[in-house]
């Protein structure tokens, strides 16, 4: 719930010496004492996130015997653990670990130091921290004494006070690392960044990255019928995800649905900007941040069940290994099994992801972190068009046959390691290493005939696919000064990134099928099937990218952002078949700008210009030739603002993007890509996420996305992009009851609404506009939690996705999940 504060609001000064630090259990609230020499006076500053409260204490450094980190485990029942550490040369950090919420903190400045209360369960200050006086506080206090019962150290308040929140915004994420590669507030950059933190997705319940991201404006589920994770960004395909800054694949992407089982928060960050990530989608990159080792040891267990048999248990367990915790392992891991309101449809899920954190010295840190996913479901093309608009048969009909599969494995393994060469000066280096296994065997449409409904089928096999990512990188950054008031924050990098796809696949003709009276075979008859090969094809794709990037801030009131990337590309494509290797190389230089200005703390105005290219590795089916990289570039503008004190933030944003050689879907074969010449996307995005009052929070999204094909020689001119809708929105709110006997009962409402698109890049059909409804009830109490979610309430009739005539992706009717969680 949300806390009142007191903070002080002294003079700017030197950075003074924190010499002790005392803790005290006193009347159910817990004392914290940060002691400095008689005379001294500090800067601080409170926010909170989840379950934590932090304080930070400008103009101090740690001057401890225990060096520049101190630690109390489980100072109280409601208290994980208290951590006192330097940030920098002149910050210090109080951070204070709630069990099931943020603490309520008093924050004082204190003749002698820094005093920090936190409340105790009845949400007040014990009588004697306010009756009983401060006196200076003497130099016996020891460094690091034990939590002690009923000690008081007294002092005198010499400070003036006023209050604020402490209980941030659930929704609110002011910070994300995507744009800048540190932790910069967006209000700061130049750049149309959304975040979706985990609150979020824990309250709607969201098990999918895809769910996750109807939160951000102009994000749209790509052609998703063959089992892939695939978006849209402001129109144009955004295959490109990236784990911690680490991107999964490098120019195509064939993951399986993705887990948020150990997901912290999804960052988008929109539009090209290819500086820090070389080869991207226009549409922009999906940075998936996870969850990291903690200090605190906790485990959680939750499970989840619902409509089509779904069931899912799933654990996080957090563990310090060393006494000091600078070993640590966190470990997520979820299973699923569940059917669909697709026929003869069968989902089974194994997630497991481990991390590893080791300080290994004072200013050099190593994390280390893996994932495994096994996914095995239907090969599912979806449903089929007639005329203009969606042939009329039920939408959990499949139109394939019931042993068509589809089976992945995935693996991926990285670590980030950093060194301080001093304050304001470090070394990053990292690798990140994705392998994904694919076979699928499936029944693929051809050509309906739409007087009689007959679709002509061909049984495809292919086992396996392999495809393999290896990314190392680089980077030194560091902040210095110019002038008085001139402060830069430069990054150098360089980044190896090799790519291969090793994909083979047989086909076989299958009977056709009538789409209004279907007769399905069975799986003996591919014993009879006689095929022959087609594709036999290695791609093989190289990058060698140099960036630099300059962060200037003038004086708090203007930024800068500029850089550029010298990237250096070797694509190959190996085809077996007809015994040939095209090939294709080039160096492209990709540059970026962009400016902010704030006439006031809360406002932010700013503009932004920025590239970007990806390799074309798919051989055209004509001729083998590759075809050329890609490129984009975008104009933006907009303005980012802050209202009720912080807690609820908004970015309003206006684009234009165009993109030249950008690939589609070809029309006699979803499995294989034309180039259709030169496009373009222009709009205006509103995304706006916070608390509006004390346990009232929010996050809504509306996209107005024009999108226009601008030359090509065989697609008409003037066509819009398939499944982008002109007008789009998304609202998801929760209130939570503060106080008395319904504490901890919250109810939620969500609302998307989108409007006509196109089904596919000739525009020969339409999609029908719709609007979902979803509504939930939770109870959070102590360390256990209750949600009941109700998805689509209407049972509204949708199409979530297509691609072409014969690849159309209906939406799921209404459904219930139920989950609770446990930790201990």
């Amino acid at each position: 719930m949300a806390a009142s504060l007191v903070v002080s609001q002294p003079v700017r000064a030197q950075a003074i010496a924190i010499e002790h630090v005392q803790i005290v259990l006193l009347d159910g609230s817990l004392e914290i004492i940060l002691q400095a020499p008689p005379g001294t006076s500090f800067e601080t500053s409170v926010s909170s996130a989840d379950n934590t409260a932090i304080v930070d204490i400008a103009n101090a450094r740690l001057q401890l015997a225990e060096g520049d980190r101190w630690v109390r485990e489980s100072p109280a029942e409601t208290i994980a653990s208290v951590s006192v550490v330097e940030l920098d040369d002149s910050t210090i950090r109080v951070t204070i670990l709630g069990v099931d919420e943020a603490p309520n903190i008093r924050v004082m400045q204190i003749e002698g130091g820094v005093f920090i209360g936190v409340l105790n369960m009845e949400g007040a200050v014990a009588e004697s921290l306010v009756e009983e006086s401060l006196e200076a506080v003497t130099e016996d206090v020891p460094a690091s004494p034990p939590v002690s019962e009923g000690e008081f150290l007294e002092g005198e308040f010499v400070f003036e006070e006023f209050v604020v929140e402490a209980d941030r915004a659930r929704f609110l994420a002011p910070e994300a690392s995507t744009g800048t590669r540190s932790d910069t507030p967006i209000r700061d950059t130049p750049l149309s960044i959304q975040v979706v933190p985990r609150a979020v997705i824990e309250d709607q319940g969201a098990t999918r990255l895809t769910e996750a991201l109807r939160n951000v404006s102009g994000v749209t589920p790509g052609n998703v019928t063959d089992g892939a994770d695939e978006f849209r960004i402001r129109g144009f395909e955004a295959g490109t995800v990236a784990r911690n800054g680490f991107r999964e694949s490098v120019f195509f992407d064939r993951s399986s649905p993705r887990d948020t089982a150990n997901i912290e928060q999804i960052e988008v960050l929109k539009g090209p900007a290819a500086i820090l990530f070389g080869s991207l989608d226009a549409g922009g990159t999906i940075n998936l941040i996870t969850k990291q080792p903690q200090f605190t040891p906790f485990f959680d267990v939750s499970f989840l069940g619902g409509s089509f048999s779904t069931f899912r248990p799933e654990i996080d367990f957090n563990q310090p290994i060393t006494a000091d915790g600078d070993l640590r392992a966190r470990l997520n891991a979820a299973y699923e099994n569940s059917e669909s309101f697709r026929e003869f449809t069968s989902i089974e899920r194994i997630f497991v992801a481990p991390t590893l954190a080791w300080d290994i010295a004072e200013r050099t840190r190593l994390n280390i972190n893996g994932e495994y996913l096994f996914d095995e479901r239907p090969f599912d093309r979806g449903l089929v068009a007639i005329g203009d608009t969606i042939a009329d048969i039920p939408f959990g009909r499949r139109l394939g046959n019931p042993f068509d599969e589809l089976t992945s494995e995935e693996v991926r393994v990285g670590y980030e390691f950093e060194h301080d060469f001093s304050d304001r000066w470090q070394l990053r280096n990292g690798f990140f290493y994705t392998r994904v296994d694919r076979s699928r065997i499936n029944t693929e449409p051809g050509v309906l005939d739409e007087e009689t409904g007959i679709l002509t089928r061909t049984f495809f096999d292919s086992d396996p696919e392999l495809f393999e990512t290896f990314i190392a990188r680089g980077e030194i950054g560091g902040e210095f000064n110019t002038g008085r008031n001139i402060e830069h924050q430069l990054l150098l990098g360089v980044e190896w990134s090799l790519q291969t796809r090793d994909n083979e696949i047989v086909i076989a003709p299958a009977d056709p099928i009538d789409i209004f009276n279907p007769i399905f075979q069975d799986e003996s008859v591919l014993d009879s099937a006689v095929g022959f090969q087609i594709i036999d094809v290695l791609t093989r794709a190289e990058n060698l990218g140099f960036y630099i990037q300059d962060t200037v801030n003038i004086a708090d009131t203007v930024f800068l952002l500029v850089g550029g990337r010298l990237e250096i590309i070797d694509d190959r494509n190996t085809d077996f078949l007809f015994d040939v290797e095209p090939g294709f190389e080039t160096t492209e230089f990709i540059p970026q700008a962009g400016i902010v200005y704030k006439p006031i703390e809360s406002i932010s105005l700013y503009g932004s210009f920025s590239e970007s290219f990806r390799s074309n590795t798919i051989a055209l089916i004509s001729n083998t030739e590759l075809v050329d990289p890609e490129e984009s570039r975008q104009f933006e503008i907009g303005i980012k603002t802050d209202f009720l004190d912080g807690n609820l933030s908004a970015t309003l944003a206006a684009f234009n993007i165009t993109r030249e050689n950008e690939l589609a879907p070809d029309p006699d074969n979803p499995t294989f890509q034309i180039p259709i010449g030169e496009t373009r996307s222009r709009g205006i995005e509103l995304d706006i996420s916070g608390e509006l009052l004390p346990g009232w929070n929010a996050i809504a999204s509306y996209a107005f996305t024009d999108t226009e094909v601008i030359e090509d020689e065989a697609i008409t001119e003037g066509n819009r992009f398939e499944n982008v809708p002109l007008h789009s929105g998304r609202i998801w709110t929760t209130y939570e009851i503060q106080t008395g006997a319904l504490s901890g009962l919250a109810f939620g409402m969500g609302l998307t609404a989108v409007a006509e698109r196109e089904g596919d890049i000739e525009n020969s059909f339409q999609l029908d506009p719709y609007t979902v409804f979803d509504i939930a009830v939770f109870y959070r109490r102590d360390d256990f939690n209750l949600a009941l979610n109700f998805n689509n309430i209407f049972d509204t009739n949708f199409i979530s996705s297509a691609g072409t005539r014969t690849s159309i992706s209906p939406g799921p009717p209404f459904e219930f999940r139920g989950s609770f969680s446990w930790g201990f």
